[in-house]
């Protein structure tokens, strides 16, 4: 029989998740799941902030600021969940399917309302103090996921640097997401007690 030899280049990423799936998730939901009046407000939140988000975006439009394209983050979902390819610098010129658009505004209430979880633990699990400047201070932190993730892995560069508006781009995400952040504080502000 032949002796298997150890795997000099261990899967870190297994770890981490092995590390998070078997200790810190079920604190989170030993302290989340024993009240469901938080669940819901976790869910209410996630999806009034975004709401609000795109509220926003849509009068922007009578400004002459486009809203993001649904379509390609729609795109994009879909060939990170069928393929697991994350970075798609060539997503829009890729084939396009029949309900990408659905599935983008789809994924984009879904991470809301994983911002609302994160938001739970931070100020309500951790403690951190809720104020209109600490929702302001998080909805701004949470522009660095499209600046940095999004645009970055589907071509536009970080901070929008490939497109023709970077500037303006990271300018609009950065006000849009403060204001999130403040819809956020509003809503777990009112429904839970820290």
């Amino acid at each position: 029989a032949k002796i298997k030899k150890p795997n000099k280049n261990p899967n870190i990423n297994g770890h981490i998740w092995n590390l998070f799936y078997k200790h810190i998730c079920p604190l989170i939901f030993i302290n989340v799941l024993g009240n469901f009046d938080d669940i819901f407000s976790i869910i209410i939140a996630g999806i009034f902030s975004c709401i609000i988000l795109d509220i926003l975006g849509f009068l922007m439009k009578f400004l002459g600021i486009p809203e993001p394209s649904w379509a390609v983050v729609g795109r994009w979902t879909y060939y990170m969940i069928k393929k697991a390819k994350f970075y798609n610098p060539n997503i829009a010129e890729m084939a396009s399917f029949k309900y990408e658009v659905v599935l983008g505004w789809l994924f984009h209430y879904y991470l809301s309302i994983c911002w609302a979880i994160i938001y739970y633990i931070c100020f309500i699990l951790i403690g951190f103090k809720m104020s209109y400047f600490s929702g302001f201070i998080f909805g701004a932190l949470t522009t660095l996921a499209p600046l940095l993730i999004f645009l970055p892995f589907t071509g536009q560069g970080i901070f929008a640097r490939n497109t023709n508006i970077p500037l303006k781009t990271s300018l609009i995400f950065l006000i849009r997401h403060s204001i999130y952040g403040i819809a956020m504080y509003e809503v777990l502000d009112g429904s839970i007690k820290q």
